[in-house]
């Protein structure tokens, strides 16, 4: 073969930026590098991370893939990206799982359709075609096995085009088949066909009509195949953005009409999702045209347009509306009106609408809804549009809430001067409450009172001032408050109001008896706490308003003591979700020390949930607290109720999460009754990912860490001490674990005198869950 200069440049050129490629590769795969000469990481380190299943059902967590000795599944190399390592380990583990398939005279008796089933869902969801036809080349599966992965896995996201290609390769695209689930093949098909629309290829489109669509058409009534509303979108910005770039005429739109059409022959209405879409792309006059004119008649285009009315309100342009004629749906229409325009801030449908009719302003919300939503714009013109047209009679619309991006003085006055507004003063003074110019406006017609709500007070003293100045509140007089608004008061506005000589009416509702779901809630302040209690006292507030407060400060700490006292008072059961117990975990998460000794009466009922959340917060000080109140309640002849052990182990897989091996090995030295026992510590090992690390790395480390400590003690005195045992492999270990003790220490002498891992059967462990695919460790050799 004979190349030209050029041909010999150009493939010189690509091998050198492969070169350069395959550099940069190993720069961005090495964590060391990629921390030393990029600035901001953690963006790069985040690409290569994936929730993913390893193991078996309840074993999900985050798993950092840094090396590829590390991965443990097929799928892990599908989820990271790495399809040549999945072909390459495939043969080794596909015999593996045929060893794990033979009957008692040796046959091999293998479903693939079962075996493979989460294999398959992992390549379809990350949209691998490359792993997707090495597996249909190798093997055949039933339709339905496609199908269910395709929808489960894929939803209403279509598949890539070249998986598409792949399915067709190897005929998966023909849904005929009788004994077939009828809803899986509906949305298989509904994938298949957007998947064909965003492709823009006419051949491909056509082509699958051809083979999917003709065919299935005599076995299935499909008059309409449900399409997520933005099908059309992605079609309609490529087509119409290439007409820009090109600077031309040519109507590149007709190739949806084209493909449009063709599914409506065949049984399929793609008008609605298309309609929708091209209000949505800058209201497409060209698209919106073709679909009127798709109809036999205009009433027929009417009902048709009916059916995304609220998508008109929010979207239709004023070009939109005259192009179609826009007629407003009757109330026993399947889209009746509603106030969406005003809401959304279309102001060309408003107008539209009032052109046609000039009371259809005061039909329905559409000021209320505009003042809400901040649509000044909108705003105007319906204070305008009801001064025009408000019939004589006292026709009025309603006026509430204002949002405060266009709250304004003068925009308050244009409304309470209109007399066809009728305004609601108690929800427009809320609005409003800081900004004094406004309240003293609405004040000042007097024309009302309105009952304060302290939970309203801001710090602007001239609103506090404005709303107790008020004639009805001359004398002394009993506020109402909910319990919950009391975290909304502040300081000033309270001392102002006991200063005048009103007191609280703390109410607190019945099923506010516990906290509501109050994490990361506001919290009363302690300077309102010790006011209400100045002023009236401690038994006028629940006791989980006062604790509350703790689980994010430490300060005065014997009214917390006294809320305590009350809530032991009621002789009532503690609830999981109660305020003692959000209390308590609350202030272990935030290393409170202060707070969490306050609770020595729960420490037994609580201590070990505390444990867990202060390791993994790193608030050593409150675990330290909490790990010898436990150690006190162990002690070294441990008993043997299965509810005492599973705490137990409870307690040694929370050490896992200990970062630092000093603060590691002070737990393991504390718990030296449970970290000498070989049952405990050997169910405690195998299942590491307790440690919530994004880092699998860390993880094996962790594994590492507690077989070094565990053999200190077996060589030590310890031995004898606590008759310690030699650690045994389990069947339910996690797939990262085995793999990793196998890998390191199957060889290991010293390790084997105190881990038996000759008895493990590594086969039988593989056999318990064929489809996890498991890649078997190197030392591993199965000749069964």
């Amino acid at each position: 073969m004979i190349y030209s200069s050029d041909n010999y440049l150009d493939t010189n050129k690509k091998k050198k930026n492969s070169e350069t490629s395959l550099q940069f590769k190993s720069i961005i795969n090495n964590r060391y590098l990629r921390t030393k000469i990029f600035n901001h990481v953690n963006h790069i380190h985040q690409a290569i991370v994936d929730r993913h299943f390893i193991g078996r059902e309840h074993q999900k967590g985050w798993t950092l893939i840094v090396k590829i000795s590390q991965v443990v599944s097929l799928q892990e190399f599908i989820r990271i990206n790495r399809t040549d390592w999945f072909i390459d380990h495939f043969d080794r583990v596909y015999d593996t799982i045929k060893l794990g398939c033979k009957d008692d005279n040796g046959v091999v008796k293998l479903d693939h359709d079962i075996v493979f089933k989460d294999l398959l869902d992992v390549i379809v969801k990350r949209d691998d075609s490359i792993a997707l036809k090495f597996m249909l080349k190798r093997f055949k599966f039933t339709l339905q096995t496609i199908m269910q992965s395709v929808y489960h896995n894929r939803g209403e996201q279509p598949i890539s085009i070249e998986v598409y290609q792949v399915l067709k390769r190897y005929n998966y695209i023909n849904a005929t088949a009788y004994d077939i689930n009828v809803g899986d093949s509906l949305w298989y098909i509904n994938n298949l066909v957007i998947c064909v629309i965003n492709s823009g290829d006419i051949a491909i489109f056509d082509q699958f009509c051809i083979d999917c669509l003709d065919p299935i058409k005599s076995i299935f009534n499909i008059n309409y195949v449900r399409a997520y509303d933005d099908v059309f979108i992605n079609i309609i910005n490529k087509l119409n953005n290439n007409n820009d770039n090109n600077n031309n005429n040519n109507n590149n739109n007709s190739i949806i009409f084209h493909m449009v059409e063709r599914l409506l022959n065949l049984g399929i209405d793609l008008r609605g999702p298309l309609f929708i879409n091209a209000m949505k792309y800058s209201n497409n006059q060209e698209i919106l045209n073709w679909i009127k004119n798709s109809f036999d008649s205009f009433d027929m285009f009417v009902d048709f347009y009916h059916q995304s009315n609220r998508w008109i309100e929010r979207l239709a342009s004023m070009d939109t509306l005259k192009l179609i004629d826009y007629r407003e749906p009757k109330y026993n229409s399947f889209n009746i009106s509603s106030a969406k325009a005003s809401a959304d801030g279309n102001l060309d449908y408003l107008r539209y609408m009032v052109n046609q009719n000039d009371q259809y302003l005061f039909k329905m919300s559409h000021l209320e809804n505009a003042l809400v939503k901040g649509q000044l714009k909108c705003v105007n013109f319906i204070i305008d549009a009801i001064s025009q047209y408000a019939q004589p009679g006292g026709q009025t619309t309603k006026c509430s809430t204002i949002d405060a991006s266009i709250m304004s003085l003068d925009l308050v006055q244009r409304l309470v001067n209109n007399p066809n507004i009728e305004i609601d003063y108690y929800e427009l003074i809320r609005s409003s409450i800081d900004r004094p110019d406004i309240l003293e406006y609405l004040l000042s017609l007097g024309s009302f009172s309105v009952d304060i709500e302290p939970s309203l007070f801001l710090q602007d003293p001239k609103s506090i001032q404005l709303l107790l100045n008020q004639p009805h509140l001359d004398q002394p007089t009993r506020v109402l408050l909910f319990m919950k608004k009391i975290p909304n008061i502040q300081t000033r506005p309270l001392e102002l109001l006991y200063f005048r000589g009103h007191s609280l009416e703390i109410l607190c509702q019945e099923n506010m008896m516990q906290p509501p779901n109050w994490r990361g809630a506001q919290v009363a302040d302690i300077e309102v706490l010790q006011l209400i209690i100045k002023h009236q006292s401690i038994q006028s507030l629940s006791p989980w308003i006062i604790m509350t407060r703790y689980s994010q400060y430490d300060d005065h700490i014997e009214l917390l003591k006294d809320a305590i006292v009350a809530e032991l008072a009621k002789n009532e059961p503690i609830h999981i979700d109660g305020a003692v117990h959000q209390v308590f975990n609350t202030a272990c998460k935030n290393g409170l020390i202060k707070v969490v000794e306050c609770f020595d009466d729960y420490i037994g009922s609580f201590a070990m949930g505390g444990f867990e959340i202060a390791l993994a917060n790193n608030q050593i000080q409150v675990a330290k607290y909490l790990g010898q109140e436990l150690a006190k309640i162990f002690s070294k002849k441990l008993q043997t109720k299965e509810t005492t052990q599973r705490v137990i182990l409870s307690i040694l897989s929370v050490l896992n999460r200990v970062e630092d091996d000093q603060v590691f090995e002070y737990f393991w030295n504390l718990f030296k009754a449970l970290t000498t026992n070989s049952v405990l510590v050997s169910r405690a090992i195998g299942f590491p990912s307790h440690n919530r690390s994004n880092n699998r790395h860390l993880t094996t480390n962790r594994v590492d860490r507690m077989i070094k400590h565990y053999g200190q003690y077996y060589n030590g005195c310890e031995r004898d001490e606590y008759q310690m045992k030699p650690l045994t492999l389990l069947y339910g270990y996690q797939a990262v674990v085995i793999n990793h003790i196998i890998t390191k220490y199957q060889n290991d002498v010293l390790v084997n005198q105190f881990i038996d891992i000759k008895s493990f059967d590594y086969f039988e462990y593989y056999k318990y869950d064929l489809k996890l695919c498991l890649i078997p460790p190197v030392p591993i050799i199965i000749n069964k």
